[in-house]
């Protein structure tokens, strides 16, 4: 082995890689003191460890609450494999051993296939539908169904004909596309009557991209699929019959085929009118030569129909969910706006200026000012998981009650403590709350604050002419309601600036998927310090604008400056 590293697989924390170590072991948990910090409620402090033992890295569950998953089977130990799925909670990690210079994907769940030798006996031909089934007399039909024929409902060209107008009137019918498949599929059982039938749709931005939409099987055997066949007629754009298969000298690498004892395959494109959507796969164990030319001729023509009405079903359900998510957008940025601050309050004199820019219509980034007794300040940051309706919905209530706390706590630990306890009832498993919450006092000039998992806050000292990080004192908010957050305070002098951010600003990626990173930010900062705070995030803005030179990006920007000087009237 030369190396490993597992995977986070859904959440938040999507994507995120943590290399194994044959010299470490890599403790796994929601405690921050974890190496491999999984922000999950259903995840215990310190849950489980990977160790490398002997020649391979072993699991082992610590004694958990809820148990440690591996592909679905509860573990108290188990030596990982390739491709293996931890659970824990609901988050999933994918294990994977790691090539020199090979870069790691997730792969996502498909058809079970295996690269063969196309069998010498094939035909394999480019089939004009109009020519060879619809366009030609009943007569010649009949001449191409002489002789033994597979089916007994393909003896005919006048049930040639009237399938494709079955099946053209079941496919109007349907208005989703697996109600659709479910029709087409049935269909092809009936009049072809293999053994087994798949409409396999074609990804090609995926690292495996055959994923089977529907299937029938009759023999309940492995879903093993002849990726030559299925590539000849996704990737080649052509119609392929085997008579027999399984006997064919050609076959010796062949095991899908030779394994199951496949004799008779057909396989033909699912082409639309701009392009071929995946494929239509049939094969039988029965006999050799189940299925003729006529019969290829059909399910050919059964491809094309079936291929145009799916892409329109595509079509149709994709301008359906397009308008309402655009109007549950609407709702969620209606929800995102009414929270943010109008103004700054009148008590507070100096330079203060919130900024939030969406990378969609709406997102789970906050920030808030607000007045408390005595003339302090509030102050928040905050970042929800996810996007869209439900993160508002979210932040909204995260909202309310901190405003309801601030009025009546006595301090800034219970105040937090609180609104982790009242949140962590209304998040699921996999939603949490990164929360930066402080408050100023003009009078001392000391700010307290807790800091929940937070992207920290940095206060840079122009006395010093360097930056102070306001670091976490807790994890983020709606994992563990028993929590127990501190509260620290620092004093702030005169011409100091703070500022509060998102994860968005740093991990903003350009083209080359390069972030722009903290030292990036610092920079920014300190080349515009003597700028008003409206100025500083301008130029914050502008720089990873440059650096992204266009690509899109995956999470929402944040910014909160506060400028301890006279405020810019």
């Amino acid at each position: 082995m030369t190396s490993a590293q597992v995977i986070i697989r859904n959440g938040k924390q999507a994507n995120k890689v943590f290399p194994l170590s044959k010299h470490e072991k890599k403790i796994i948990g929601r405690e921050t003191n974890c190496n491999i910090q999984v922000l999950d409620k259903g995840a215990s402090r310190n849950h489980s460890l990977i160790e490398f033992k002997g020649d391979h890295f072993l699991l082992v569950d610590l004694g958990s609450t809820n148990g440690t998953f591996v592909n679905d089977k509860t573990i108290i130990s188990k030596i990982l494999a390739d491709g293996d799925i931890i659970k824990i909670g609901q988050t999933e990690l994918l294990y994977r051993v790691v090539e020199p210079e090979t870069e790691t994907k997730v792969a996502p769940s498909s058809v079970g296939m295996i690269d063969e030798f196309l069998p010498a006996n094939s035909i394999v031909e480019k089939i004009d539908v109009g020519n060879s089934l619809c366009g030609v007399s009943l007569q010649d039909l009949r001449q191409q169904t002489g002789g033994a024929s597979a089916s007994t409902n393909a003896n005919s060209a006048a049930n040639y004909l009237s399938t494709i107008y079955e099946l053209s009137n079941l496919i109007n019918k349907e208005q989703t596309q697996m109600k659709m498949f479910d029709a087409i599929l049935e269909k092809i059982m009936d009049v072809f009557k293999p053994d087994r039938a798949y409409i396999i749709l074609y990804k090609k931005e995926e690292e495996n991209p055959f994923h089977v939409a529907v299937e029938r099987d009759t023999i309940g055997d492995q879903r093993k699929i002849s990726k030559t066949i299925l590539s000849k007629a996704i990737l080649d754009g052509v119609s392929v019959r085997s008579g027999n298969a399984a006997m064919d000298g050609d076959l010796a690498g062949g095991m899908s085929i030779v394994v199951q004892k496949i004799k008779s395959v057909m396989c033909v494109p699912l082409e639309s009118q701009s392009k071929i959507l995946g494929a239509i796969y049939i094969d039988s164990v029965a006999s050799t030569n189940r299925f003729n030319k006529s019969d290829l001729d059909l399910l050919t023509a059964v491809g094309v129909q079936a291929g145009v009405a799916i892409e329109r079903a595509i079509l149709s359900e994709s301008a359906v969910e397009k308008e309402k998510l655009h109007q549950a957008m609407e709702i969620a940025q209606n929800i995102q706006r009414s929270m943010l601050p109008d103004c700054v309050p009148d008590s507070f004199e100096y330079d203060l200026v919130g900024w939030n820019k969406t990378c969609d219509e709406t997102g789970g980034d906050y920030y808030d000012f607000f007045e408390l007794p005595s003339n302090r300040l509030a102050i928040t940051v905050g970042d929800v998981t996810g996007h869209g309706i439900g993160a508002a919905l979210l932040m909204a209530t995260a909202r309310a009650f901190l405003k309801a706390l601030a009025i009546k706590a006595d301090n800034v630990t219970n105040l937090i403590n609180e609104l982790n306890f009242l949140l962590e009832k209304d998040m699921d498993d996999d939603k949490f709350m990164t929360l930066f919450y402080g408050e100023f006092d003009p009078k001392t000039m000391q700010l307290t604050f807790a800091n929940a998992g937070h992207d920290n806050p940095l206060l840079y000292r122009v006395a010093q002419k360097q930056f102070e990080e306001l670091e976490a004192t807790g994890m983020p908010l709606g994992i563990d309601d028993e929590e127990e957050y501190e509260e620290e305070t620092i004093a702030i002098n005169k011409g100091d600036v703070l500022i509060m951010s998102t994860d968005g600003i740093t991990e903003a990626m350009n083209p080359e998927g390069e972030q722009f990173g903290q030292e990036r930010f610092e920079q920014v900062i300190i080349n515009n310090v003597q700028k008003s705070a409206n100025q500083i995030i301008r130029e914050c803005y502008n720089a990873v604008t440059n650096f992204c030179q266009g690509a899109a990006q995956r999470d929402d920007l944040t910014l909160v400056v506060i400028k301890f000087n006279s405020r810019i009237k």
